[in-house]
């Protein structure tokens, strides 16, 4: 079973929020200035 954490890290003029899940090779995801963090990153077309 794998095991995620979550956690913040504040560095001078920000707090990051990372999350680490699962196994494999790292994947990192800056969001551009002012956009929505919770937004997902794609979006399903059609009835599946």
């Amino acid at each position: 079973m794998n095991q995620s954490h979550a956690d913040t890290l504040k560095v001078p003029g920000a707090t990051l929020h990372h999350e680490v899940s699962g196994a494999g090779p790292v994947l990192l995801l800056i969001p551009r200035r002012g956009s929505l963090s919770q937004r997902p990153l794609g979006r399903r077309e059609g009835n599946l």
